[in-house]
């Protein structure tokens, strides 16, 4: 939304309840930060006032996980020996859909865990989680350590 600056903004869903717990977030700068709005009881609506300085206004039901976030987790981790992109699939336009591995790659591991998420485009909230676990066991830390020593010894 654009060019709503200190005005106060009512949104009525007639279709049902179409928030989660936590109600809708909202973003005031172009989609880099969010906040929980909260929900107002029971009923599928909620408003928000506009701050003064916001030119660029974005609601979504969850916090939205973007394929800049993905790009951001990679270039923090990408001298990593534990993590490799390759490619899932790509549609007619040539995008591609990454598939990353971690943990034991220069070699067979003895196990493998898949791990899947987001299989609808509003399930962004999963995505949030996968980076959490995969930033753990990239971490430079005592449990990536751990995670380490048992690739190695598989």
């Amino acid at each position: 939304m654009r060019n709503a600056q200190r005005r106060t903004l009512q949104f009525h869903f007639t279709g049902g309840d179409v928030f989660t717990s936590r109600g809708p977030c909202a973003s005031v700068d172009g989609g880099r930060t969010w906040r929980w709005l909260g929900r107002s009881g029971s009923k599928p609506e909620f408003s928000f006032t506009v701050p003064a300085e916001a030119d660029d206004v974005r609601f979504c039901l969850a916090v939205p996980y973007l394929e800049a976030h993905l790009k951001e987790f990679l270039a923090r981790h990408a001298g990593s020996k534990h993590l490799r992109v390759d490619t899932l699939a790509k549609n007619e336009e040539r995008s591609y859909c990454e598939r990353l591995h971690l943990g034991k790659i220069d070699a067979e591991p003895r196990f493998r865990v898949l791990l899947t998420a987001r299989h609808h485009c509003c399930e962004m909230m999963a995505n949030w989680a996968m980076e959490g676990v995969m930033e753990s066991v990239l971490a430079d830390d005592d449990l990536a350590a751990g995670c380490a020593r048992m690739w190695n010894s598989c």
